[in-house]
């Protein structure tokens, strides 16, 4: 199995990569962190060089790309511990109108997003069930949804139920928005919804699907994140010297690197394989389990043994490293936790036999 980027994943990547380390600085952190939470302006360039329709149909103007390519961008996304949403618009609220919705859906929700005009969400998130009441035809959601990313300003929400997919849009009367802020600084709100009306979107069959997607671009991006915390780790533990020698050239300190290096590469196989299947429309829910449990679990202790290595440096805030913590503890969670996807892939194996 072949894992290599061919020619224009390549030529994503190098792209993403260069609007990523060209715009998102220690300034423009500072910044986002004081307006909000996020980086517009960074927002629209993504828009301008076409990287938000990446995976959407060309017919709405998209790349007409697949899973892979997301992947690549959300990769980049996550080296730069880059402030926007990017996970949750692309791969909880674009790709399911794009792969489900019918034309007209399409037409009408996904132009203006990749654009950069607006976003839209999407509320995978455990909780409560929901209350959907179909009243002739018409769909009625009522209950609580907690974590929607930009849920304040998105002009849909993409709300799975066990009745069906359904596009809400969280600024009518009939929802009220709290708002919430990640452990990764960026704005989110718990929606509460009292018989909005639901779009219907897809059947609650396409429900697994769409959560495989979503869990496999958020390994993507916990894999940027700890690779990069690792390159921040392996420079300062070469420029710090103690004893008139680097750090790095300690044995304990080597070690430790050398065992976060491991991690990172666990947590790159299992993505790629994981979206190389969904991409070739395979089933992939064991592939996708075991990428979320390396990258949850991986990726806890890389972060850890960075900011370890780092020593009282790992904790100053006018030093990046502290941002690739917080946003990979947030990530680790939303993967699921290394427990309970643990547990789920037991349940798997046990139930298939293989």
């Amino acid at each position: 199995m072949d894992f290599s980027f061919n020619d224009d994943q390549e030529a994503i990547k190098t792209l993403a990569r260069r609007i990523f380390s060209d715009h998102v600085t220690a300034e423009t952190q500072e910044k986002s962190a004081l307006d909000g939470g996020w980086d517009p302006h960074l927002w629209q360039l993504l828009a301008d060089s076409e990287l938000l329709g990446l995976g959407l149909p060309e017919t709405v103007g998209g790349a007409g790309l697949g899973i892979m390519e997301l992947c690549i961008l959300l990769e980049q996304a996550g080296a730069a511990a880059a402030p926007i949403p990017l996970w949750s618009t692309l791969m909880l609220g674009a790709y399911p109108i794009a792969a489900f919705g019918d034309q007209a859906q399409q037409a009408e929700w996904l132009p203006g997003l990749l654009r950069g005009e607006y976003f839209i969400s999407g509320a995978f998130s455990s909780g409560a069930p929901l209350r959907v009441e179909n009243k002739g035809g018409m769909y009625r959601l009522s209950g609580i949804r907690d974590g929607i990313a930009m849920g304040h300003v998105a002009k849909r929400v993409v709300i799975p139920t066990p009745e069906g997919v359904f596009l809400v849009d969280p600024t009518c009367d009939q929802i009220t928005h709290e708002m919430q802020v990640g452990t990764n600084g960026m704005p989110y709100a718990r929606l509460t919804m009292n018989g909005v009306l639901g779009e219907w979107l897809t059947g609650p069959e396409a429900i697994p699907l769409m959560e495989d997607t979503a869990q496999v671009g958020l390994c993507a991006l916990i894999l940027g994140l700890a690779q990069k915390a690792l390159r921040l780790t392996a420079q300062y533990t070469t420029e710090r010297h103690q004893f008139g020698q680097p750090i790095a050239t300690f044995q304990a300190v080597s070690q430790r690197a050398g065992d976060a290096y491991i991690d990172v590469e666990s947590i790159r196989l299992p993505l790629w394989r994981a979206a190389w299947m969904l991409s070739e429309k395979r089933d992939a829910r064991r592939e996708v389990a075991v990428a979320a449990l390396f990258a949850a679990d991986g990726s806890h202790r890389v972060v850890c043994a960075a900011q370890h290595l780092h020593g009282g440096m790992g904790f100053v805030c006018d030093y990046p490293l502290h941002r690739y913590f917080l946003w990979a503890k947030q990530m680790e969670f939303l993967a699921g936790g290394a427990s309970s996807t643990l547990a789920r892939l037991g349940e798997m194996v046990a139930g298939d036999g293989r």
